[in-house]
């Protein structure tokens, strides 16, 4: 592809930056970004352009910056991010909301959390020292380089991290540094309570019943929620690709140690509560002790005996018909975007 020279990106300003031809295949017309510091990401040409000509208009787009590097770094994309200021664009992210949702609290260990995060993924020996530039800044949602160089100075003041040598006596900073971490700091991360932000795996929690596998209901319940999934898999807009079910993988281990492998190593566990069957909400308590955010579905017809336990949860009702199976996926379409977007 060809690349257009010279230009900032319109997020952080940063002349590490690439501009693809855009698609004029496309009728809204697509702007392909790499960016240094920010990713990968895509905008359509009116977002390109507002963004260029009215950053006043926008606050905090640090924190898109820090999003955006996040999940390039952590989470398995098929491709790269669609932004809008466009609540009505279909596949695209809205820049606004992105902001608001990701905003983190003032507590600068939130920060230092982030940066943490990076340095494990990036750690491939745990003795090995990780090269930084001032370019990085986003990794610990920071809003330029002096705010960088204060995180990073106090995760090294509470030995989370440590310098390659001692770049606070540096005057003035350098542009790049090698940071690594620490004992205390492999063991703070052990003890976060943060789902998996690099998973691309829905857990599928769900009950289908073998006696009646043969009846006409089962076989429309079975193809129905299949083409749930793979409009869920195939949405080339959607992050998280594979939904995965335990019944439906073939392995030669211990059923149990299948599921709880699988529910850690998920991002999110769906638990279809139709049927009430114990295993599904054991499943969904496991995957809560695991820290992970549970979306509840149940029909309809089911609803009313759900256990008292999960009366007071938000859970996505559907009807086992051609409608009600598509108005599911559209809903669990959203809420996954809702709960760990």
């Amino acid at each position: 592809m060809k690349y257009i020279d010279n230009t900032k990106c319109p997020i952080c300003l940063k002349n590490k930056f690439q501009l693809l031809n855009r698609d004029r295949r496309l009728s809204t017309g697509e702007v392909n970004c790499r960016c240094g510091s920010c990713g990968e990401y895509v905008t359509n040409e009116s977002t390109y352009y507002y963004l260029r000509n009215s950053r006043d208009s926008f606050t905090d787009l640090h924190i898109l910056a820090g999003y955006l590097r996040e999940i390039n770094e952590f989470k398995n994309y098929q491709a790269p991010i669609k932004l809008t200021i466009n609540d009505e664009v279909d596949g695209y992210y809205n820049i606004n909301e992105i902001i608001e949702r990701k905003r983190l609290s003032n507590d600068p260990f939130n920060h230092i959390n982030k940066l943490l995060q990076f340095l494990r993924i990036k750690s491939i020996r745990k003795d090995e020292y990780i090269k930084l530039t001032t370019d990085d800044y986003p990794v610990a949602y920071a809003r330029d380089k002096k705010e960088f160089y204060h995180f990073l100075d106090e995760a090294v003041g509470c030995k989370l991290v440590e310098g390659k040598l001692d770049y606070t006596k540096n005057s003035p900073r350098p542009e790049e540094f090698e940071y690594r971490l620490t004992l205390e700091g492999w063991e703070h991360l052990s003890e976060l309570d943060i789902p998996n932000s690099n998973s691309n795996q829905i857990f599928v929690a769900m009950w289908l019943p073998e006696k009646n596998k043969d009846s006409i209901w089962y076989q429309k319940m079975k193809m129905g929620w299949e083409n749930v999934y793979l409009k869920i898999e195939d949405d080339p807009d959607y992050p998280y690709t594979k939904c995965y079910r335990a019944d439906l993988e073939e392995h030669n281990n211990y059923i149990m140690n299948e599921i709880e492998y699988n529910i850690k190593n998920s991002a999110c566990l769906i638990s279809d509560l139709t049927g009430h069957r114990n295993g599904v909400y054991f499943e969904a308590g496991l995957a809560r002790g695991y820290g992970l955010p549970v979306i509840f579905t149940c029909q309809e017809e089911c609803f009313n005996d759900t256990h008292f336990d999960v009366a007071q949860i938000n859970i996505i009702k559907y009807t086992a018909d051609e409608q009600g199976l598509k108005e599911l996926y559209q809903n669990l379409k959203n809420r996954i975007k809702q709960t760990i977007f």
